[in-house]
């Protein structure tokens, strides 16, 4: 009798056991409640070191035919799932300081190097004699450097960059993603897309040879 296994892929995962199981990196579903369990705890690999390693549909399917002939897979989703093996001790110690080091980092640049940025624009058009001009053109009196004008235009920058980037604090003003989101999705995209074809190139990705 055969039976139908719906296999989706995922396209990068983590796990923190040196053993990667078929349901660490995709989703199985089978009529069959035995069968099912049965393949989502098929090893597909075992880590022996800290490294990202990347697995393919095609070893996934034949490692479940190995062990259950009368299985026939039906895939969905990546057609290879990158892991990487995290140890729960390790997390624990440097490597969490590490991480908030690295992110205290990024946001310092991103703050100055955006304040930076904005200054220099200001500089280049010459904001502040515009500013005096416009001011005076409308009153009719010398501008002091610091009127109503500079505090709106310094207040509606800030109600853009909130609205743009959709974020105040860990609230977000609506729904969709913001606009790090989107650029940090297509970073880890590209960055999946090089090491899949390292690793293809290399001929280290867990396939069949």
């Amino acid at each position: 009798m055969k039976h139908y296994v719906y296999v989706e892929m995922e396209d990068s995962v983590q796990v923190q056991e040196k053993s990667v199981r078929i349901s660490d990196v995709a989703s199985v579903y089978a009529a069959d409640p035995t069968v099912c369990t049965g393949v989502k705890n098929i090893i597909l690999y075992k880590f022996e070191k800290k490294e990202k390693q990347v697995i393919s549909l095609l070893w996934l399917t034949s490692m479940v035919q190995a062990k259950f002939p009368d299985c026939l897979v039906i895939p969905h989703g990546e057609s290879d799932c990158i892991v990487e093996w995290k140890d729960p001790a390790s997390q624990k110690g440097w490597d969490t300081m590490f991480g908030k080091l690295k992110v205290f980092f990024v946001s310092f640049i991103c703050l100055f190097g955006g304040a930076f940025s904005i200054m220099a624009f200001h500089n280049d058009i010459s904001i502040t004699n515009m500013f005096g001009q416009f001011y005076e053109f409308v009153t009719g009196n010398t501008s002091g450097g610091f009127t109503l004008l500079e505090v709106s235009y310094s207040l509606g920058l800030l109600v853009g960059i909130l609205v743009f980037y959709n974020h105040v604090g860990k609230k977000k003003l609506s729904s969709e993603p913001t606009p790090i989101e989107v650029s940090m999705r297509n970073y880890e995209r590209d960055m999946d897309e090089a090491i899949v074809k390292r690793r293809d190139r290399e001929g280290t990705k867990v396939d069949i040879q």
